[in-house]
């Protein structure tokens, strides 16, 4: 599987990579403080 993330979001698609298509997605929202990146 190859897992790429969508630009300035949250979602990261699941591809097979024999065929091209989008198997699946992960949810990432939450994943991190609200604050975001560089916060110790």
């Amino acid at each position: 599987m190859i897992y790429s993330n969508i630009w300035f979001s949250d979602l990261i698609a699941i591809i097979e990579p024999q065929t091209g298509e989008v198997v699946g997605w992960l949810n990432l929202s939450g994943i991190l403080s609200s604050g975001g990146f560089g916060e110790g």
